[in-house]
Parts: structure tokens; sequence; C-alpha cells
């Protein structure tokens, strides 16, 4: 059985008038009957399926500050098997999420005689519907009684900064203390093909409406971050995950949370995935580069980390106890490519002993699930000569890639890290010796663009640099000279 979100008007009134026709003790007023198949249309609707078959549903009339289960409705054949329980469990998981404090339900007071309504008098105060008064809007032979919940808030965990539980909670939507953080987890779906699952947020979202994402949120109080994970995954896209296809990518300590990164490789299909009203609105498989150029384009919620994920590595600062397999790796990636002199490795080699080395800005490059460097790339200072004297400013060189592992993404993973660290150090731009046709892809331009000439060929187009914030390089008219 599975709660699915029902979105077509049709459907939510076949499916409620199939169900009500099934129920003749709780549902025997043609008239009622009418008004709530047409009701339904327009409501957030929830159907318990079993089969593909409709097997229970609820509907919810919205308002500013409650959410009223306008009629709901389980089969007989189903009834005193929780599903009744996890339906209502659906909705106010939907009203959290919409802010909406308070659930209501109306139903036959007790001064009516019938054995079914007070059963379900029972199973909304066992649901914690607590009586809030009796009107006569139905009719003094008809009392109704009117019942009232209010929804319980999303609590976290606190942690500090060294990531232990300091065994407090916090709620939701309020601010969190100075020093205290919460646990975060991001899901990143990949299929057989490579493709990663997106889902886009709900129009009505406050942060970032109808922008595309990936699955996560915050974990409960209580939860482990796999749990997290797989709850997240289920709540907003009706996707059961399967534990062992999955592994902990990384764990980023951001602002005020720590972020845990999970891959699950697994195959789903879009016809089976539920969108959890007032979270998600739609979801698509897509090609890295396509999620790349969706984040350029403003439509896909920035995440600084996807070229790491996309290329199958994490990206550290390289140690001294690397030098040695990064001098291997070096050889390696130059003795397969046509420029390569063999050099290249004692290069770097010497750099590291030089001023101008900079150990904050050289990198390696890990491979998933081993420890092994299969990248590495190095910024370190130059100089460009200007009228006004000596500029410092940052060349890259070399950036290697063991060749086991070209056109993964790995170089451009390695780039965009390297580039983004040097922005952060107050670096304006990066120079670089390199291939137009491969570094422009990566946004370098040549020099004389920029009015910076090579010393050696005033045209050079191998002559390239990347400017790391917008007008870095304006009015720094040189020469440079950076191999």
């Amino acid at each position: 059985m599975e709660i699915r979100q029902i979105m077509e008007p049709s459907e939510k009134s076949e499916i409620c008038s199939f169900i009500l026709q099934a129920l003749p003790r709780w549902f025997s007023n043609a008239d009622a009957n009418a008004a709530f198949i047409k009701n339904v249309r327009e409501m957030p609707f929830l159907a318990a399926m079993e089969n593909d078959e409709a097997i229970g549903f609820i509907a919810l009339e919205l308002t500013e500050q409650a959410a009223d289960i306008h009629v709901m409705g389980v089969l007989p054949d189903y009834h005193r098997r929780g599903i009744g329980r996890q339906l209502i469990a659906r909705c106010e998981q939907y009203c959290l999420s919409q802010n909406i404090p308070v659930m209501t339900v109306k139903t036959l007071a007790g001064t009516h005689p019938s054995k079914s309504y007070a059963k379900t008098r029972l199973f909304y105060e066992g649901m914690g519907f607590a009586p809030e008064k009796i009107t006569e809007e139905w009719g003094s032979e008809q009392q109704c009684l009117h019942m009232r919940r209010r929804l319980a808030p999303e609590l976290w965990d606190i942690y500090n900064s060294g990531r232990n539980k300091t065994g407090r909670l916090h709620e939701r939507d309020a601010p969190l203390a100075v020093g205290d953080y919460h646990l975060v987890v991001h899901v990143w779906i990949r299929n057989s093909r490579g493709e990663w699952l997106m889902d886009k947020r709900a129009p009505e979202k406050t942060l970032a409406p109808n922008i595309w994402e990936t699955t996560g949120g915050s974990a409960l109080a209580g939860e482990t971050s796999l749990e997290a994970a797989l709850r997240e995954t289920r709540e907003e896209l009706g996707i059961t995950l399967r534990p062992a296809n999955g592994y902990l990518w990384r764990s980023l300590r951001r602002g005020d949370d720590f972020c845990d990164v999970w891959i699950f490789e697994q195959d789903v299909s879009l016809a089976d995935i539920i969108f959890q009203p007032g979270e998600t609105c739609d979801a698509r498989w897509a090609a890295a580069g396509t999620i790349r150029a969706m984040m350029r384009e403003g439509t896909y919620f920035p995440t600084p980390y996807f070229e790491e994920l996309a290329a199958g590595v994490t990206i550290r600062r390289e140690q001294p106890a690397d030098y040695d397999e990064v001098y291997a790796l070096v050889k390696a990636a130059f003795a397969t490519l046509p420029h390569g002199d063999g050099t290249e490795a004692d290069y770097l080699h010497a750099l590291r002993t030089k001023d101008t080395f900079i150990p904050a800005l050289s990198f390696v490059a890990i491979a998933y699930g081993s420890e092994k460097i299969v990248g590495q790339i190095v910024l370190y200072q130059t100089i460009v000569t200007t009228r006004d004297g000596p500029r410092a400013q940052l060349l890259l060189s070399p950036i290697s890639v063991h060749p086991a592992q070209f056109r993964r993404g790995i170089a451009r993973a390695m780039t965009e890290h390297a580039l983004a660290k040097a922005k952060a150090m107050g670096y304006g731009a990066v120079f670089l010796c390199g291939d137009p046709a491969i570094y422009k892809k990566l946004g370098f331009a040549p020099t004389h663009v920029y009015g910076i000439y090579h010393v050696k060929d005033a045209a050079a187009e191998w002559s390239m640099a990347r400017e790391l914030y917008e007008g870095a390089l304006d009015g720094l008219k040189g020469l440079v000279d950076i191999i």
C-alpha cells in the first residue's frame, strides 16, 4: 500500500464516489455525497492505493489557520489496518510544510445513536483530536461535533561544532543560537544511464518556488542521517530507496548545519513518483551537463559541490604524504598527451619549494570509495607587469587526471573547486597556458581580450585567463609570462 497525491480533479471525484458508495453506514445522504464528490475536485487530495486501486482517501479544506478534513473514507475490507492513520499522518506532514498549525474535523456527536459514528469518534480521538464544541448546523437530530488537533512542531536535534548531540531540541522555524547546528541531508539518485533525478519545488514554497533541486531536508529529532534520507525521499517523491543502494558521499559543515550528501544508485520510474503537496510538483532525469546549464541559468538550486559529485570524486588539499603518488600521477597523465615533455612532475616537485607556491591552493581528487588519487591541480602566484608596476595574480599549472579517468569531468570539478577557493582568499583572476578548445569551456578567454599580452606572442590564443569576479581585470593592462 502506498499514499499518493492525486492531482487530476476528475480522478479525485471518481475515487471519492467509488469509496463513498461502499460506506452506506456513514454516507447514506445522496445530496451530501454529491456535494462531497463535487467539492473534492479543488482540494488537496491523498489516496491510499493498492495494486493501483484506491482503497481509501482524504480531502482537506484549507484556511489560513487550519486544515479541515472535508471528507475521508476507507473501504470496509481495509478497516483496522492503519490506513486511516497513515492518511492523516501524511496530511499532518502537509500541514506542517504549509505552516498550518491545526487540523479540524466535523462528525456526528454522541447524541446520535449510530454505532458506526461512535467508532469514528474513537478513531479521531485516538489520532489526537479533541472535542471542541457541538453545534446544530446539521439539525437538532444530527448534532455536529467539532474536533480539533494542534499539530506538533517539527523538532531537530541540536549538535555542537564537533557534531556531537547536545541533548537539546530545536523547533523548526525558530532561529538557532550561535554555535548550535542541526543535521541536513541531500539525496542524489542516479540511474543506470548515469542520469540524476531532480525534482521541482512547489510554487507555494516561500524559498525558491518552481526551482529544480535534489531531494533533501532536515533530520528529525532521533533520526540517523540514513533514516532522514530515506524518509525525505519517501515523503517528497513517494520513492522507497533501498539502503543497500546508497552510500554517504560527503559530510559538510555549513553555516548552522551539518549537511550529509547521500548517493543512491537506483532506477526509478517517473510514473511511480508521488509529489508531496506544498513541497514538490515535478520530477525529471537529467544528465550532469543539463543540471550544470540549469544552475548557470538560475533554474536549478545552486549546489557548490555538484562538479565533484558529478565527476565521482572528492577534492581535498594536497598533503606532503601525497607527493610520491601525485608525482606518478602527473607522469602518467602527461605521457599520454601530445604536448607533454616528461618534465611536468619534476616541475611540480620543484614548485613546492618556491615562495610562489600556495599550499592552500594545491588540491588532489580522490575516487569514490577509495583513497586513490586520480587528479591534481595547483594554483600559484605569477606576476602581470603593468605600467603601474607588477601585479600579483594566480597561475594554474599543472592540472593532471589519470588516463583511466579521462572524460569524466574531473578536470572541470578540480578547476571549479580551486577557483572557488582562490576567490574566497581574495584573488581576482587565474591565468594559464592551455588549449583554447578545452579551457574556453571552463570560462577562460585569451588574455589579449583583457589588454594583457604574452611577452612572447601578443596574439597568443593559448595565453588565457578567467576572472573570478566580474571586472577583476578591468584596467590591468600589461604583459604576462606564464610558461
